[in-house]
């Protein structure tokens, strides 16, 4: 499971949830909760950032920046242990694909 398909399912869980025309999320900060009372103002948001998905507040007393797996970790739990294992996954899958190459290269008598 990729980061995308976390943000979608962390979504329902994020109140003023809503995609803006570049591309970004907006929605109310869960750290903060900014503009409670208001219908749609929204201060916090989700971004692209160096192909990783990050987290801003830009309200003045909060200013939280963080990565994807950090707001996870704070408040889905769940999804967090699924970015976990995803990333478990991942790397066991690099793995297997370094030891094939070792192999090879052994095999072959290639240097490095």
């Amino acid at each position: 499971m990729d980061e995308s398909d976390l943000l979608i399912q962390l979504s329902t869980r994020l109140d003023k949830w809503r995609k803006t025309n570049s591309g970004t999320y907006t929605c109310e900060c869960p750290y903060c909760h900014h503009n409670k009372d208001t219908k749609k103002k929204t201060s916090a948001g989700f971004f692209n950032s160096y192909g990783s998905i990050r987290f801003k507040c830009h309200h003045n007393l909060c200013k939280k920046s963080a990565p994807l797996s950090e707001v996870l970790k704070d408040h889905a739990d769940d999804l967090y242990q699924d970015y976990l294992a995803s990333k478990r996954d991942h790397s066991k899958k690099i793995n297997v694909e370094d030891q094939a190459v070792l192999a090879y290269r052994i095999a072959r008598k290639m240097k490095w």
